[in-house]
């Protein structure tokens, strides 16, 4: 209750409940619900990087599209997406393809080419563009949701 200048008394009931509340809403980040979305939003990265890649590069199988993956974890809360950079289908050369490289020559002269063959150093940017649009959706999402955990934790209080 409020009392003068912004001065609270609490009972101990009313003490404990917003304790409890307190401590919800700092552990709201280990909830399933946030650790679903962070795994959403990288799935829908790879995914649309996969779309960008097979219309961009016109090619739809091969090492590159196969080394896509995503991982998360449960207990740090967070999630990753990109490539897998060893074993059978190896991604190495996904930044090459994505951003471009420079006209390249040998020592002894003889050019070699760039990546991005008309267009040096620009790349097809399937990857790029996959993370900046589907990392807006993704953030906006992730909030949604935060608010929505948080929500229920209120209403809980309130019954």
């Amino acid at each position: 209750m409020a009392s003068g200048n912004f001065s609270f008394t609490f009972n101990e009931r009313e003490y404990q409940d917003l304790q409890r509340i307190l401590g919800e809403i700092a552990d709201v980040d280990k909830r399933q619900a946030i650790t679903n979305s962070l795994r959403r939003t990288t799935r829908n990265m790879v995914q649309g990087g996969k779309r960008n890649l097979a219309s961009r590069n016109k090619k739809k199988t091969g090492h590159l599209s196969k080394s896509f993956k995503t991982t998360s974890s449960k207990k740090k809360v967070v999630a990753y997406a990109g490539f897998s950079r060893s074993g059978e289908n190896k991604g190495n050369h996904d930044h090459l393809v994505d951003r471009g490289t420079v006209k390249r020559w040998t020592k002894k002269g003889y050019y070699r080419g760039s990546v991005s063959k008309s267009s040096p150093k620009t790349g097809t940017k399937f990857w790029t563009d996959s993370v900046m649009v589907q990392g807006q959706k993704g953030m906006q999402n992730l909030n949604n949701t935060i608010y929505q955990e948080l929500a229920k934790i209120t209403r809980r209080r309130s019954k």
